[in-house]
């Protein structure tokens, strides 16, 4: 029996989905739970949020022509997000992206067909930039670096050059011995001298081609996580030598301004070979020790004061640090808590830093992989619904408290319905566009816990960052993450939701106890998320691919007649996705207290997994404070 159309069952369904998780009334035996938090006065800020999440992770086949069919398309091709501005001279756009991660930009691909290139393919040669010509010299296919970058170039986007993987005929071993691993070519330069010989040339190319100008604000990276085997299957000194002949080369031909880094190391990984250093000794596979980082450390002590492989000085150029940070809810991973993934990679990279000395304080701390991965069946999982977006927020939140300055991103839209749909880490980004408004700085800070009464149930937090409008307004935007980590089952839960604002951070001109402000908000649960809806749907129709009650993507959670269900319903849940992109009145109470210089928002419900985003602006008519009618009134 069909199914009637979804649209005509949304209200019925966002109730549904509500229900559960409203607050129990007073006297049912369920504690009430009070929380608190608060944007202090004279607070400093956390940092600048204006480019925090705007570079993109991609590798070899989407940058392979035709580019339309990649990450960079057609801004036409795109779902409309109001929040997204891209320059209108640029035809093509990625949403939330201004820089794109080159991995893979010189060669080193294994065989076959975009998206199949398993290491179980053999290389494949001609995708080499450089290679070696029969004669024994260096050869270059520079129509093929031309054709992976002139794309995003003409567009407006950034490349961050990644410097590997080596090209198959200049590789230690080849032709004899292959180091393949999943992404391509695994091995290091079989002459280092060369290699830094091969980059010196790429870099004079990118200034012959795109002009000082644009290259001269590009950056560099050598390689990605070293410190896992399946990437890299040198040592720690093949990588010092390989990160020294590259970053010299760049140095000398772009000159000392030029910014470089190595390589985003590996959280945990798998066991590299005995004798690499890239473990201790001592490591016991699976274990979250200290231990497991023992290369990455080595490096740093190279770089600070060891002797550069290329030019005989002390120390190497170092310019950012970066590591790959997943959640991984699977047993026996690090889980999907942000302090337990995000708050420790930046305390493990900030011990880093400090091994390159005081003179290198500057050096930033970067999330080159940042996403959820792996769901605790140990199913792959974007988390797209409701709950990635929470888990996104709270980990932007943690980050920013812990001296992280980017978090890249992958993709984020899906085709299975045969509409494109944003998943809801998307959404996050939308809000974050909204807040910063292109601008050239956003400083955003991390509201600090005030009075709370009750006691939250395990592994679950309201965390909550403010950030300072890029759109020259004054506004103040609020993002408020509402997060149980195990994804376990919450009894019926009361969270009363205040945030304290200090009058210092409302907008120019405006003080808390004037009701001359206006509150918006936007809001993301499982009643707003297209892909909690379409799991409720499929569960309807006992249409789930798995019998775990967890969102996939569309066709990862459906039977093939489930899958044709959702998509009889497609324009039902974009209109889900183009509402969750609109402002909203503010369902709160709004309180000035002029005596102490504060602005209290209360919310009454807050559910798990969520995220409430809060604009704080200045009211410039009556029509604007209308957006305050009740409940939502200024007093």
């Amino acid at each position: 029996m069909p199914l009637p159309p979804l649209l005509l069952l949304l209200p019925l369904l966002a109730a549904a989905l509500r229900m559960p998780l409203k607050p129990a009334k007073a006297g049912h035996g369920i504690e009430l739970v009070h929380v608190q938090l608060e944007l202090l006065g004279n607070q400093g800020a956390a940092g600048d949020f204006a480019a925090f999440h705007r570079t993109q992770t991609m590798y070899d086949d989407w940058m392979e022509p035709p580019n339309d069919r990649g990450w960079l398309r057609p801004r036409s091709s795109w779902p409309g997000v109001p929040q997204w501005h891209w320059p209108p001279q640029f035809a093509k756009t990625t949403p939330f992206t201004d820089t794109m991660v080159t991995d893979g930009l010189l060669g080193g691909w294994n065989n076959g067909t975009p998206g199949n290139r398993p290491k179980t393919n053999p290389p494949d040669p001609s995708n080499d930039v450089a290679y070696r010509g029969d004669d024994g010299s260096l050869q270059y296919r520079w129509a093929l670096l031309d054709a992976r970058l002139d794309d995003m170039v003409n567009n407006g986007v950034m490349p961050l050059v990644m410097l590997g993987r080596v090209p198959w005929t200049l590789s230690r071993g080849w032709p004899a011995t292959v180091s393949q691993c999943t992404y391509g070519n695994a091995a290091p330069p079989a002459n280092f001298s060369e290699w830094g010989e091969v980059v010196g040339a790429v870099a004079r190319h990118l200034l012959g081609r795109y002009g000082t100008g644009r290259v001269s604000r590009w950056r560099f990276r050598v390689l990605t996580e070293p410190n896992n085997p399946d990437s890299f299957t040198g040592s720690v000194v093949d990588y010092e030598k390989m990160y020294d002949f590259a970053a010299a080369q760049i140095k000398r031909v772009l000159g000392d301004s030029a910014q470089i880094g190595p390589a985003n190391f590996c959280r945990y990984c798998a066991v590299s070979s005995a004798g690499s250093g890239w473990q201790d000794a001592g490591y016991v596979p699976g274990a979250h020790t200290q231990n497991y980082w023992r290369g990455p450390e080595a490096f740093m002590r190279h770089a600070a004061n060891g002797t550069n492989w290329a030019t005989g000085r002390p120390g190497s150029p170092l310019d950012f640090i970066a590591m790959s940070s997943y959640g991984i809810g699977a047993p026996g991973k690090e889980g999907y808590a942000p302090d337990g993934i995000i708050r420790a990679s930046g305390a493990l990279m900030s011990k880093w830093r400090a091994l390159l000395g005081p003179r290198r304080a500057h050096v930033r701390l970067e999330l080159h992989e940042f996403g959820c991965l792996i769901n605790r069946h140990w199913r792959v999982s974007t988390e797209p619904g409701a709950f990635g977006a929470a888990w996104t927020v709270a980990s932007w939140q943690a980050a920013l408290s812990s001296n992280i300055t980017a978090a890249f991103h992958w993709g984020f839209d899906n085709f299975d319905i045969d509409v494109d749909m944003l998943e809801s880490s998307a959404w996050a980004m939308a809000m974050a566009e909204g807040a910063v408004a292109a601008a050239a700085t956003a400083p955003a800070y991390v509201l600090s816990a005030g009075n709370t009464s009750g006691v939250l149930p395990p592994n679950t937090t309201v965390t909550a960052f403010a950030v300072r409008s890029g759109s020259g307004d004054g506004a103040l935007w609020v993002f408020v993450s509402a997060l149980n980590a195990e994804k376990t089952s919450i009894a019926p839960l009361d969270i009363a939701l205040r945030l304290k604002l200090d009058a210092s951070f409302l907008p120019a001109g405006s003080t808390a106890g004037r009701a001359n402000l206006t509150v918006q908000q936007w809001e993301m649960d499982a009643a707003a998320s297209p892909y909690d809806a379409a799991l409720a749907q499929l569960q309807k129709l006992n249409a789930t691919q798995w019998p775990d009650d967890e969102v996939y993507g569309f066709e990862a959670m459906s039977t093939a007649a489930g899958l044709k269900s959702l998509r009889a319903n497609n324009t039902a849940y974009q209109a889900m996705q183009a509402a969750s992109m609109l402002p909203q009145a503010f369902v709160g109470l709004v309180t000035a207290d002029a005596a102490a210089g504060t602005l209290s928002l209360d919310i009454a419900s807050v559910l798990s997994p969520s995220v409430l985003v809060l604009r704080v602006a200045a009211a410039a008519d009556a029509a604007a404070l209308a957006l305050n009618a009740e409940p939502g009134r200024l007093r």
